[in-house]
């Protein structure tokens, strides 16, 4: 069930004048740290109405908390505030930027887990950033898949090694001055296991103290950060639009896997409208209900035909069809 933080009424009996409102910024067993706007931290727990609607809160929710009372204890959530935005995997809510980091190898690169990241940003209405990392090892691949995803419109950082000296070594410097020339309240990382997201991370932000894991001998990572957790990067110079005074960076769990199939995370209905190189070809087709896969004057797979869309792009869209199709609606 998906949660509208909307449908959550705040409990009568608590003091407005007395609660507070901050954000959460990691979870631990149902337990929530949460930093206050008045730049205090406080350990919190989830009023126990929550739990008996079902609804999950998710790093990244701005609530409203009670203070502990002087007999000590833990203070505990009575509201979450509307979310903006909200990501299933990573779960995290009201990011405004995804930063889908992908490797030139080592792990090789996987275009359908990037464009699986993309079709969910674009659906959540999340800014997509694509980062390249490793190009040290594979140069030319880097530049191709850059290129790639530049002609589709995405902004792409092309990253190497830290200490190297090939292509993408100014990357990391290129993509921090970037980040702090358009700053967001919550950016997220994203990406699968081993292609250096906390080398990375620690890079940009160096007071930033990541787990770090080793990559194996089959090119994955392994004993990596587990837990979805918000940094305080910066503070906001307008607040007027009630999201608190700081800036996060969410460092979210490795993984190699998205599921369609298991997570709502869109419909098949959606999935053409979140391929952002197929939206100007989809008026054009004959068909309203075009599939776009072998179906009779279909614009997008004329432009797949006339080297408009990368036919990688297509292949990608086609496995998430499957996928999609062939999730069990109960």
């Amino acid at each position: 069930m998906k949660f509208n933080s909307s449908d959550i009424r705040p409990d009568k009996n608590i003091n407005a004048e007395s609660s507070l409102i901050g954000t959460a910024v990691t979870s631990v067993e149902g337990s929530y740290t949460v930093l206050l706007d008045n730049s205090e931290r406080t350990e919190a727990v989830p009023r126990g109405v929550f739990r008996h609607d079902g609804t999950t809160l998710l790093v990244g929710d701005r609530v409203k908390i009670e203070p502990a009372g002087e007999s000590g204890g833990k203070a505990v959530i009575v509201e979450v505030l509307p979310r903006g935005t909200e990501l299933i995997r990573p779960p995290v809510s009201n990011v405004d930027r995804l930063l889908i980091m992908t490797a030139a190898a080592r792990p090789r690169p996987l275009q359908l887990t990037a464009d699986k990241l993309l079709s969910i940003a674009e659906h959540n209405g999340i800014e997509p950033v694509i980062i390249i990392s490793k190009a040290d090892l594979a140069p030319k691949r880097a530049e191709e898949m850059a290129e790639l995803y530049r002609k589709v419109g995405y902004t792409v950082f092309v990253t190497s090694g830290v200490g190297s000296a090939g292509a993408g070594a100014d990357g990391a410097a290129e993509l921090k001055k970037w980040l702090t020339e358009n700053p967001k309240v919550i950016t997220a990382f994203a990406g699968v296991s081993g292609v250096g997201k906390s080398t990375l991370l620690h890079a940009l932000f160096p007071q930033y103290e990541p787990r770090r894991g080793a990559v194996g001998r089959q090119g994955r990572g392994r004993h990596t950060t587990r837990e979805v957790t918000l940094h305080k990067i910066g503070k906001r110079k307008d607040i007027s639009d009630g999201r608190g005074p700081y800036e996060f960076l969410a460092d979210t769990p490795g993984f190699s896997l998205i599921d369609l199939r298991r997570f709502d995370f869109f419909e098949l209905s959606d999935l053409p409208y979140t391929f952002r190189d197929f939206l100007p070809y989809l008026p054009e087709c004959r068909y309203t209900d075009c599939r776009h896969l072998r179906d009779e004057d279909c614009a997008v797979l004329a432009a797949v035909a006339e080297g408009k869309i990368a036919a990688s792009r297509h292949e990608s869209y086609k496995a998430m069809y499957e996928e999609l199709e062939s999730k069990n609606p109960y």
